[in-house]
């Protein structure tokens, strides 16, 4: 009974409260969703910027800026085509090198793999047994040489004492083959000297 006698003007003023209460609700709830997307947001680009290391670097794109251009004039110039290939080198001929006489080796005067050519010298053997036997064959020539030089003196005296007929043609002729018979020697002497001097050269 009492609510119905209530002026009109408390009613409109009731009613004026309950719609701004229900204004101040709505941009509570505004307010609120506002800042849960702002937060929403925010945890997003977090994760994005700590997931790509970092601030974006000068490439990150649009966002990040203009990347840097690198400038640089044109070259104009003749380029050459080469390729490498392992490969491995056969010779066409093969030269087998022999020494002409025996011996110890006494220098190497080339390297493995050295190129050489005809007349260069590769090894020295030992001369020294080669010079022994040179002078062995002088000393022989010498000695045939004496022997010659003796034979064809008795030969001259022999061949006086036959004139005469003091000698049998026996002696004479013995006296004949002495004296063949040592230059016989002493030739065979001079050829061993040039043998030992050929030898010797060969080392």
């Amino acid at each position: 009974m009492n609510e119905m006698s209530r002026p009109p003007e408390a009613s409109g003023a009731k009613a004026a409260l309950v719609r701004a209460a229900s204004r101040f609700q709505a941009q509570d709830r505004k307010v609120k969703a506002g800042v849960v997307v702002a937060v929403l947001v925010l945890a997003v680009a977090g994760y994005w910027f700590l997931g790509r290391g970092g601030a974006p670097g000068p490439q990150a794109g649009f966002m990040g800026g203009p990347p840097p251009v690198t400038v640089a004039a044109p070259l104009v110039r003749t380029v050459v085509e080469w390729d490498e290939f392992t490969g491995q080198f056969e010779a066409v001929e093969f030269v087998e090198v022999r020494a002409r006489v025996n011996g110890y080796l006494q220098s190497v005067h080339f390297q493995d793999g050295q190129m050489v050519k005809k007349g260069d010298l590769l090894f020295v053997i030992d001369p020294r047994p080669y010079e022994a036997a040179l002078a062995n064959a002088e000393a022989a020539v010498a000695q045939y040489q004496a022997q010659v030089e003796l034979a064809t003196r008795q030969l001259e005296r022999t061949e006086k004492l036959r004139g005469k007929d003091f000698v049998s043609a026996s002696t004479y002729d013995q006296r004949v083959q002495e004296k063949q018979s040592a230059q016989a020697q002493l030739d065979a002497a001079r050829a061993q000297v040039r043998t030992a001097k050929l030898n010797l050269d060969y080392t």
